[in-house]
């Protein structure tokens, strides 16, 4: 099922994350996301992977474990993870799981180059931006 960007907008303009985001920010920041399905017990992200990408949790339980112990769980729509790798640029230092079927807006770092310059700032990714919450 491919959602349109104003539907995807619609839905993410309640993230945390988007809050502070204008329409049209919103919308030119819903054509940068995929929709991808994790069936229960597969892995998103492997503990020392690479990692350029931002996930939000639309649907689902995703568990984070640590050297293979869960430590975590996500369950709440709009949560994000992958951002420490992204803004580190280091391997993950988790593995997380869909605990059970999950869906997952996903957004590529490297697509925020194309931000116009005047609304870059809200799309970078430094670290006061997640100790902000």
């Amino acid at each position: 099922m491919n959602l349109h960007p104003a539907d995807i907008a619609k839905e993410i303009k309640n993230y945390s994350f988007f809050k502070s985001f204008s329409s049209d920010l919103l919308l030119q920041a819903s054509t940068m996301f995929s929709l991808k399905k994790f069936p229960a017990g597969s892995v998103i992200l492997k503990e020392g992977q690479k990692n350029s990408q931002l996930y939000f949790l639309r649907s689902g339980k995703v568990d984070i474990s640590l050297l293979g112990e869960t430590i975590a769980s996500l369950a709440s729509v709009g949560e994000v993870f992958g951002e420490m790798s992204v803004i580190t640029q280091n391997p993950t230092s988790t593995t997380l799981i869909a605990h059970e079927d999950s869906e997952l807006f996903v957004l590529n770092s490297e697509d925020f180059a194309h931000v116009h310059p005047k609304d870059k700032d809200r799309l970078d990714l430094y670290p006061k931006k997640w100790t902000d919450k």
